[in-house]
C-alpha cells in the first residue's frame, strides 16, 4: 500500500513541537461519488469534442469544468451564456482530503424569485407552532452545546 501526503498539521503546544505529517493510504476506493449544487455564472458553453460547463463560481470565484452531453446542452429551452445559474452535478470526493474532480452535469436547477406568500405564511404559523416552548432561541442553543 503507498501513502499520500493530505496535509500538513502544526501543533499548537507552545510552539516547540514539530510539524506533524498527515498521510492517507493511496489509491481510487478513497474517492466516493457524490452530488453538489454549484451556483455561479456561465462563462463557456458546448464544445465539439468534449461539451461542458465552464462556471465561475459565486462564493469563490474559481472556474470550475463540469462535462455535458451535447444532447442535454440542446435539451436546454433558455440559454445560460454569462447568466447565474444553479448546476446540480455529479463527481467524486476524496475522504480525506475532500478534494473534487469529475464533475459531470446532471440538470440545471430552475432559479425562481417567485415567493407563496401563503406558503410562507403557514410555514411562520407552524414554526411559532413548533418552538413556543422554547423560550430563547440562544438559550436554547446554549442548552444543547452544554453551556447552561
Amino acid at each position: 500500500m503507498r501513502w499520500v501526503q493530505a496535509s500538513r498539521i502544526k501543533k499548537e503546544n507552545m510552539g516547540n513541537e514539530p510539524t506533524e505529517l498527515n498521510f492517507w493510504p493511496g489509491g481510487e476506493k478513497y474517492w466516493v461519488s457524490v452530488e453538489k449544487y454549484f451556483t455561479g455564472k456561465v462563462v463557456e458553453l458546448g464544445g465539439k469534442r468534449e461539451p461542458g460547463i465552464s462556471l465561475v463560481l459565486a462564493d469563490t470565484g474559481e472556474t470550475l469544468r463540469v462535462a455535458a452531453t451535447g444532447q442535454q446542452l440542446a435539451a436546454e429551452k433558455e440559454n445560460h451564456l454569462y447568466k447565474e445559474v444553479t448546476l446540480r452535478v455529479h463527481g467524486e470526493q476524496h475522504l480525506g482530503t475532500k478534494a473534487l474532480r469529475n464533475f459531470r452535469l446532471i440538470q440545471f436547477s430552475p432559479r425562481t424569485t417567485d415567493v407563496d406568500e401563503q406558503e410562507l405564511d403557514s410555514l411562520w404559523r407552524k414554526g411559532r407552532v413548533a418552538w413556543r416552548d422554547a423560550g430563547s432561541a440562544v438559550g436554547w442553543v446554549e442548552n444543547l452545546r452544554g453551556n447552561q
